[in-house]
This record gives C-alpha cells, sequence and structure tokens, in this order.
C-alpha cells in the first residue's frame, strides 16, 4: 500500500462516467512516448487514482487491445501504465473535477 487517504470517499464513488472508460486527475508530465502518438497534454490523466468502468472495458473487448500494446512496447520504459491507457483511451477518459483534489492533498503518501 502506497497512499492513504483521511477523507471522506463517498464524492468518488458518486461520479457518473458516462460513457468513459477512465477518470482521473490531470497529470502534466512529459513523457516522451507520447510525442509518437500526437497526443494533447491536457487530456492526459493520472493513473494514481483511477475510477474504471470495468463494465465498457469489458463490452468494448478493449483489455484485448492493451494486451497488444504492451507486447509491442514492453521494452520501451516510456510505456508504462499510465502511457497506455492514456493513448489508448485518449477519447474515452474524463478528467476529475479540481474541487476533488483535496482528496489528494489529504492523502499521506508512504516512501
Amino acid at each position: 500500500m502506497d497512499t492513504l487517504i483521511f477523507s471522506d470517499l463517498e464524492e468518488l464513488f458518486n461520479i457518473d462516467l458516462e460513457d468513459n472508460f477512465f477518470c482521473g486527475f490531470s497529470s502534466y508530465d512529459n513523457n516522451s512516448i507520447y510525442n509518437n502518438f500526437n497526443f494533447p497534454i491536457e487530456k492526459r490523466i493520472n493513473t494514481n487514482i483511477l475510477l474504471i468502468n470495468t463494465k465498457k472495458l469489458s463490452e468494448d473487448n478493449k483489455v484485448e487491445k492493451l494486451k497488444q500494446i504492451y507486447k509491442k512496447y514492453k521494452e520501451n520504459p516510456n510505456m508504462n501504465e499510465k502511457a497506455m491507457i492514456n493513448i489508448i483511451f485518449n477519447n474515452d477518459t474524463s478528467i476529475l473535477p479540481e474541487n476533488m483534489e483535496c482528496l489528494i492533498l489529504k492523502a499521506l503518501i508512504l516512501v
């Protein structure tokens, strides 16, 4: 375990994912792998705290797509789970509201 959150998570559970696969906080990393895909920085989500639409993932067979990308790029250290999710699902993710950042700020990160 690397994250402890000392606040009520009910607000997260009540978020409507609509037709998105994932929802997470904004991420502004500059992983060079994104350059290969012309991926805009404003669309990147952080995968540390992530809401996942498991039903949609299963129905749309995206797990197979993730496996294919992993096999293709597994030797590339820049292609981590965060990059894969952002690249494959770039049009099917949403950003958590900024007012929810307090949940992250109240988290204790153990190193």
